[in-house]
């Protein structure tokens, strides 16, 4: 069956049928596609949004009405190649991460001797920002090394946390701190040769986030092992103490 094909594909149950009777109709306005689909139209306006954002949909307006039209089916193939894009890129990210972490590891031999515990990978940013609130109800620890392109996420985490941000930041991205003046953060400015690594790291408590971030992707490193947070810790409290302000 048809509709079983499209959600193997990876649609919804919905997606499918929406998609379907929209095939059939040639082109319709969402209320009579809602109307020949026997679904809710508010719920098909969303529907159809999805399936225009995988390309599979197109619209044009028409008296101020949106009228919806399936796009030629190879555009399920052009989704495919961009989503193996996509995970190729993820993948090169992780490629370029991995040397760092390793090296950093080999510079501890007891970390050989540690326990494992837990590594996970989180590509959702959402799913990422909910892990971080619980973490921060749990914690109130915070320190961040970032290059500047993480302030716009510790922005957002700030306004469901009392937990203050104790950041560190190479001296050569100093300007970001006059940009965001506003955001309640302490901030210690340090020597770019002073540290060479990942340098956007989140600690909360026992488990540190190693991202990768950029305008289209976002990638997180979720390390949940005492002994690499407290290692990480007494790194960056040792750049803190020697660059804090009066020191």
């Amino acid at each position: 069956m048809l509709e079983t094909e499209l959600i193997t594909f990876g649609l919804k149950q919905r997606e499918a049928k929406v998609y379907l009777v929209t095939m059939k109709m040639g082109e319709a306005s969402a209320s009579a596609i809602a109307k020949r689909a026997g679904l809710p139209r508010l719920s098909v306006y969303s529907i159809l949004e999805r399936l225009h954002k995988r390309g599979v949909v197109n619209y044009h307006e028409k008296r101020n009405v949106r009228i919806y039209k399936v796009a030629h089916p190879d555009s399920f193939l052009k989704q495919c190649d961009l989503e193996l894009f996509q995970i190729q890129a993820k993948r090169e990210h992780i490629k370029c991460l991995l040397p760092r972490l390793r090296s950093f590891m080999a510079t501890y031999p007891e970390m050989e001797t540690m326990e494992a515990g837990e590594i996970n990978f989180i590509e959702d940013l959402i799913c990422f920002q909910n892990i971080c609130k619980k973490l921060l109800n749990d914690t109130k620890e915070w320190l961040i090394i970032h290059d500047g392109t993480l302030i716009g996420l510790i922005t957002d985490l700030s306004k469901y946390t009392p937990v203050i941000p104790y950041c560190l930041i190479p001296a050569s991205r100093r300007q970001i701190s006059a940009k965001n003046s506003s955001l309640q953060m302490k901030t210690v400015f340090f020597p770019d040769h002073q540290l060479r690594g990942p340098l956007n790291v989140m600690i909360m408590g026992t488990v540190v986030m190693f991202i990768v971030q950029n305008n289209q992707e976002f990638l997180a490193v979720e390390v949940r092992n005492s002994y690499v947070a407290h290692t990480l810790k007494s790194i960056l409290n040792l750049l803190w103490n020697m660059h804090r302000p009066n020191h």
